[in-house]
């Protein structure tokens, strides 16, 4: 059915998360909707016993002539943006740090991530429990829980910060993606880098072994891939001649 309350709106991108659902507009604008009850939804709901909004609203403090978002991104539970001049902002479900905030604290309105203002950001990510980003200079940076070593940094432990990935410090990051738990980023050079739970083939690495630091694709070296993107438990990825490469569990 069309969504009436984005009629008006040209939308440029759509975002699904585990519980709600957000539109970017071609303005900078984000509208959310959903379940609201872990604030991913970005609408104060204090006074709503149902904890849920039932059509596109416009999630304040974001777009307008101010701070235009150019990037967005949805976890299950969480929300990431990047604005026009590379600022990032977070909310939603605070567990296993996910926002980013130095603590486990849900927050229902878009806040600044403060530990990378220094940082022109470009890309990022989210998973059901931890986020990715990538900063214009192609830095990576990882945050959230650290199960099945998803976060990269050769340890299974939480980062409630965006921490830098040291293994891959002399790498240029352009783009991430999170599954459930792994992650996958792209470099300038078409190098693909995956890590986390390698279970059902999840990495591309034709094991099932988990990595806990980014470990280079060597099937996808020469494809000359342009995006990626991540389900739960599979991946998919975009080359620069059309073709689409698949991996990781099948049978759903």
């Amino acid at each position: 059915a069309l969504v009436k309350a984005l009629r008006p709106k040209q939308v440029a991108l759509l975002c699904l998360g585990g519980f709600h659902s957000a539109a970017l507009s071609d303005q900078g604008d984000v509208y959310a909707w959903g379940e609201g009850r872990y604030g991913a939804t970005g609408v104060d709901l204090s006074r709503d016993e149902d904890k849920e909004v039932r059509k596109p609203t416009r999630v304040l403090g974001l777009g307008g002539a101010r701070n235009n978002v150019i990037v967005l991104a949805a976890g299950v539970k969480h929300m990431l943006a990047i604005t026009e001049d590379g600022k990032m902002y977070s909310w939603g479900d605070g567990s296993c740090g996910r926002l980013g905030h130095g603590d486990q604290t849900t927050v229902s309105e878009p806040r600044l991530l403060s530990t990378l203002k220094s940082s022109r950001m470009r890309a990022c990510a989210a998973g059901e429990e931890h986020s990715l980003a990538a900063s214009a200079d192609g830095t990576l940076f990882s945050w959230g829980s650290g199960s099945f070593g998803k976060l990269g940094h050769g340890e299974p432990i939480d980062e409630s910060t965006p921490r830098p990935v040291a293994s891959i410090k002399h790498m240029v990051v352009t783009a991430v993606a999170c599954g459930y738990a792994h992650s996958v980023a792209l470099c300038d050079t078409y190098e693909v880098l995956a890590w986390g739970s390698g279970w059902k083939g999840k990495l591309g690495l034709a094991d099932d072994t988990n990595r806990l630091v980014p470990t280079p694709i060597p099937s996808l070296k020469r494809k000359h891939l342009q995006q990626i993107i991540c389900g739960s438990f599979h991946t998919i990825a975009l080359s620069e001649g059309g073709d689409i490469f698949t991996w990781g569990i099948g049978e759903r």
